[in-house]
Order: C-alpha cells, then sequence, then structure tokens
C-alpha cells in the first residue's frame, strides 16, 4: 500500500463488509498525503537549513515506522479474527460434506463370491 498516492478528492474504493480493510486502506492513504506534503516543505526555504535537512529525512524515517507498526499491529489482530473465521467455516464445510456422504444413497455390496462377469448365455439343446 506504499505505492498508492491519491488525491483529497478521488473516491476511495469500497470494500463491503469488510471495514478493517477499508480503514486500513483509508489510514494508509492519509499516511500517502503526509508524504505528499513533506515533499511540498521541501521546497520551502525554511528547510533548506542544515537542520532542515536532517529533520526531514528524520521525520520520513519516523512516519514511516509509524506506518509499518500501525499496519502490523493491525494486520496481526485481524490475522486472530480471519484464523478463527476461517476454523468456523472449516468446520462448517466439513459438516456439510458429512451431511451430504450420510444423505447419499448407499451403494449396494457385491454379494461374496459372486463374478462382475456376466455368465454367458446358454445355447440351445445343449
Amino acid at each position: 500500500m506504499c505505492g498508492m498516492r491519491k488525491t483529497a478528492g478521488d473516491a476511495l474504493p469500497q470494500l463491503p463488509g469488510q471495514p478493517v480493510y477499508q480503514a486500513l486502506l483509508e489510514v494508509n492513504l492519509h499516511f500517502d498525503h503526509i508524504y505528499e506534503h513533506m515533499e511540498r516543505l521541501r521546497t520551502l526555504a525554511l528547510f533548506r537549513s542544515r537542520a532542515g535537512r536532517v529533520f526531514l529525512p528524520a521525520f520520513d524515517d519516523a512516519l514511516s515506522e509509524a506506518r509499518a507498526w500501525f499496519n502490523t499491529e493491525l494486520l496481526e489482530a485481524q490475522g486472530e479474527v480471519e484464523s478463527r473465521e476461517w476454523a468456523r467455516l472449516d468446520l462448517l464445510r466439513a459438516r456439510r460434506e458429512k451431511r451430504f456422504r450420510d444423505d447419499s444413497p448407499p451403494h449396494p455390496k457385491p454379494k461374496p463370491g459372486a463374478s462382475t462377469q456376466r455368465n454367458p448365455p446358454r445355447r440351445k439343446g445343449s
């Protein structure tokens, strides 16, 4: 998501039923906007001094760290939620498969000693 650049007027894509992912998208877009504003600030005389030239890269690093920390924490928490949902859906699928197998008509088992080949037809007069 780091490379996603949007302007303030662009409509955000909607992720129905996934509010966590929607929030993650929006927060990361806001981080992108901060980077854009920082680039504009670099052009000002205010940051042309030695202190300014040192501050902006340090701020950029701090912002990148905050973004990575936020994404890590949110995705770890969401990973636990997704794992529980996966387990729930796996159990549901297994129950449906079992029900399907139980509802299927049983195939008759061959009788012991029965041959799968048919006997040839008998000839008249033999």
